[in-house]
Order: C-alpha cells, then structure tokens, then sequence
C-alpha cells in the first residue's frame, strides 16, 4: 500500500492492495523531456537499483529471542530449527557447540584499518530450493561441517584452529593405509590411520 501509488491512482490503487510479509522496493525517477533522457539516464534506460536489505530477525539461542544479525550460523541455526523458519526440533540440537561456533565467528581478527569478525554475511534463498543445498552454502562461507554428538545432537563447527584435546601415539594406531599418490600433498591427505578410542569404550576409529 504504497502512498505514491495510492496519490497517482486513488481510484485503482487502494488500501488494499499489498503484500503483508513480502518486502518489496518502490524506485520513483524523474520524467525528463525526450532530448534530455540520454543524459539523465544513460543508454536511455533508468538505472537498476541495488539495496542492501536487512532481512529476517534470526533466533538467538543464548536468549531465545530474535534480533537482526550478521553472524552465519544464527542464519543456519534460524533456516534449520523451528524455533526459527525451520522444521528440525531444536531439542535435536547441540546448543552448545552451536553458541561455541557462534562466538567463533565473532572473533576480532585485526586489519590494516582496525578489526573485523572472523566471518560475518548474509544472503537469500528460494523457498523451493532444497534445504541441504541452503544449509551447504552457509557453512561453506565459514568452513564449517555439521556432525553428530556422541549423545546423537546435531553439532556444528566452523574453521577456527584449536589445539588439540587428544593426543594419539602409536600405542593406539591398530593399522595405517597409505597410497603414493600423485603429489606430495596427495600422498599426506591419503593417510588414513585408524586408532582405539577409550572414551568410547575402545571402538576403533578412523
């Protein structure tokens, strides 16, 4: 229910007319005399507009409200869960390592003109595209692999180097494979050991 529109066409434009819950932009441009279009407008054409829209308030799971962010994983957390846009019961969800990898993005990372988050965005989708191919372009932006906990949760992680929590010697390495590979590079990422995890009652685990 645009008012421009509803002062130009008061008899065909009403109250009426609108579209509740879709955003949508009103471009108004100046009429100009014939001669003048071309350099009004280039090519004759009005220019596209381009806008930067501050979309869906996501979920945010140390509160349990909604607020505008720009931080991915509230984004994928909000697509995936219903407590936001999403379907997965949010019960099923590691709340913990999602708020762990939420403050990762955060982080301050210093460049030559001050700091800026480690990973920071936004972005659309349709709503026909499957979920897998959403939630797969999201976590590509921060490296990041959804997995499952040890008590069958939904968990998630970004690319953010830690160290290690588990040392594994050679006491609990039970077999290697390794191929020559093409490359040098080719012939680290082909090792694949497998070693006991006693956490874990001892299973064996690549």
């Amino acid at each position: 229910a645009w008012d421009t529109l509803r002062g130009m066409f008061p008899m065909r434009w009403t109250a009426a007319h609108r579209l509740d819950g879709v955003a949508t932009i009103l471009g108004e441009f100046k009429a100009v005399p014939p001669e003048d279009v071309n350099d009004v407008y280039p090519g004759g054409r009005p220019p596209e507009i381009t806008a930067v829209i501050r979309g869906t308030p996501c979920f945010e799971p140390a509160t349990g409200n909604e607020s505008f962010t720009v931080n991915p994983v509230r984004h994928l957390l909000h697509y995936l869960s219903d407590a936001g846009s999403g379907t997965v019961p949010l019960a099923e969800f590691d709340l913990a390592s999602w708020l762990t990898a939420i403050g990762d993005c955060t982080d301050d990372l210093p460049t030559p003109g001050g700091t800026r988050p480690r990973y920071s965005g936004g972005g659309s989708f349709q709503l026909a595209e499957p979920q897998k191919d959403v939630a797969g372009r999201i976590l590509e932006g921060v490296g990041g692999a959804l997995h499952l906990t040890q008590g069958g949760l939904i968990g998630v992680r970004v690319a953010k180097w830690r160290a290690p929590t588990i040392v594994i010697d050679d006491s609990k390495i039970v077999s290697l494979d390794c191929g020559p590979g093409r490359s040098k590079l080719d012939r680290v990422t082909t090792l694949v050991p497998e070693y006991v995890e006693p956490s874990l009652d001892y299973t064996e685990r690549s």
